[in-house]
């Protein structure tokens, strides 16, 4: 883009956005800004995004390279770039239909987790219109590989919604995230390639640098959905000792880092907080749980459920000399935080709006095998 197209972009968004900043930035000097929106076309503008942890957006029918055609979000033209840039920065919608903040003390200070949820998946006994009853099962599609929601409308809209969070208050800090990882299926002979393509499409975007699965399951379980209509639905505990870290993140892998686990569908938030209590265990400085669905559904007698003033229940994880973890009888271990927060979007979230009002251009899949050389 030669300096006169900068110049006159810059004045075209400070025009339709009094109240942002814009600027005409190098490549070269593009380094530590937290709150960033690349809108490019070469490996350059992919390269600065990643290092600045920003949102990577191309507008359809531009010449672009591979790597930005791979990994930039394919906005279907002009007019829906200025829609999409005025919901994620004007716009009422809330970035997550469930949110719920775990605040632990530490030496340091109080340190905040936090366990989301995209958009609301429940269609059976919930107060939907048709139309919107059309929208849920349209992400449900896109997460089985299916219908007009692709995968790449998934990815896009989760990551609208974890910058509109950071461009906002960055109330969920994903860019301290220095590891990426997704929930293994409760079926540990299955491969969940849509969660791993779009944990994988995160770790290169925001610079990740293990492409090593975060966890592995050793054996089957039963999943937390599953069970009659009075049945407590299994605790975190029952993951173990099915649920167990990667071989690179064994041996203090993970100490000391800020880490964010993807899953498909949150319940009850009972395989969640296994793996952040297994993370918290393992040592991480801090752990986001993010599911793209989100169930919201009443506790049963005697389940577990995240409840705001409560302190989280600790597991006592124990590791043996090969680093595998089971659930122990006692003894000390970090403290795993109270419920400081928690709240139920009530209308339609941002992820929904982006999807249905077709801002973006879809592919037929993400990228299951990426090349990082060079990005990561």
């Amino acid at each position: 883009m030669s300096g006169e197209q900068a110049n006159s972009a810059v004045s075209t968004l400070k025009s339709a956005f009094p109240g942002l900043a814009v600027n005409v930035v190098q490549r070269n000097q593009a380094k530590n800004m937290k709150k960033l929106i690349v809108v490019g076309c070469v490996d350059e503008d992919l390269y600065v995004a990643s290092r600045n942890k920003g949102m990577l957006l191309c507008v359809q029918g531009v010449k672009a390279s591979e790597n930005i055609r791979k990994y930039a979000m394919m906005v279907h033209n002009g007019n829906m770039l200025h829609r999409l840039l005025n919901m994620m920065l004007e716009g009422t919608e809330s970035p997550w239909y469930t949110f719920t903040k775990i605040t632990r003390k530490c030496a340091g200070g109080p340190v905040h987790d936090y366990v989301v949820s995209l958009y609301n998946a429940r269609t059976r006994w919930a107060p939907y219109t048709d139309e919107e009853k059309r929208v849920v099962h349209a992400w449900q599609n896109g997460l089985k590989g299916s219908g007009r929601v692709s995968q790449n409308a998934l990815v896009t809209s989760l990551v609208a919604a974890c910058l509109v969070g950071s461009l906002r208050d960055n109330e969920l800090g994903l860019n301290e995230v220095q590891d990426w990882g997704f929930m293994p299926s409760s079926e540990h002979t299955s491969e969940n390639t849509t969660l791993r393509a779009i944990k994988e499409w995160f770790r290169i975007v925001f610079n990740g640098r293990k492409s090593e699965d975060l966890f592995v399951r050793t054996n089957s379980r039963r999943r937390s959905h599953y069970g009659g209509p009075a049945e407590p639905r299994p605790g975190p505990a029952t993951q173990f000792p099915s649920l167990q870290l990667g071989k690179r993140y064994r041996s203090g892998g993970i100490r000391g880092r800020v880490v964010c686990v993807i899953d498909d569908y949150l319940t009850i938030g009972a395989s969640m907080e296994a793996a952040r209590q297994l993370l918290l265990a393992a040592g991480a400085k801090r752990v986001v749980c993010i599911a793209l669905g989100g169930f919201n559904r009443q506790k049963r007698r005697g389940e577990f459920a995240y409840t705001k003033g409560t302190p989280v229940t600790r597991l006592c994880l124990e590791f043996d000399d090969e680093d595998n973890v089971q659930v122990g009888t006692g003894g000390d271990g970090p403290d795993v935080g109270t419920v400081t927060e928690q709240r139920t979007c009530s209308g339609t979230t941002l992820a929904q709006c982006c999807v249905d009002s077709g801002i973006f251009s879809t592919r037929a899949q993400m990228p299951q095998r990426v090349d990082n050389a060079g990005v990561a």
